[in-house]
């Protein structure tokens, strides 16, 4: 997908999620992007999509943009350090981050948020991601 199609579609899940979902879907959306294909887009978008937060949520401007871009660019690090080669990596990960988001941005500990979008994302790789590239990814210890 171009970067086109993918800033309007972090801009559309933004939407959606200021007015109805209280899930982070624009952050899994980025997650899920700097997990899967480019790492350089990804934090593009996060320092985009962070403006757009900041006019929706009248917040003062780059705020939000500098600390999307802090929290994606420690992750990099981290997935270049570690195994990043399993679902239990990005689960973690994904936990952690969210709660990190939550507690800076609204105050909040939000670990229901968190476990139910680590299991939104765990899903939704194992359905857009089966190749045999990330076949790994999808097997658990024992099965």
């Amino acid at each position: 997908m171009q970067l086109s199609r993918r800033l309007f579609l972090i801009a559309l899940l933004i939407g959606i999620e200021v007015q109805f979902v209280p899930i982070p879907l624009a952050f899994i959306a980025l997650f899920m992007l700097l997990f899967f294909y480019d790492e350089e887009q990804a934090l593009t978008l996060a320092c985009i999509a962070g403006f757009f937060f900041d006019v929706l949520l009248v917040k003062p401007l780059g705020s939000t943009s500098l600390f999307l871009l802090v929290l994606l660019f420690v992750t990099v690090l981290y997935k270049k350090k570690y195994a990043h080669d399993n679902l239990f990596f990005l689960a973690f990960a994904l936990i952690v981050n969210i709660l990190i988001l939550e507690f800076v941005l609204y105050g909040r500990i939000a670990l229901t948020q968190s476990i139910t979008s680590s299991v939104l994302v765990m899903v939704l790789a194992r359905l857009f991601f089966a190749t045999p590239k990330y076949e790994s990814w999808y097997r658990f210890p024992g099965i």
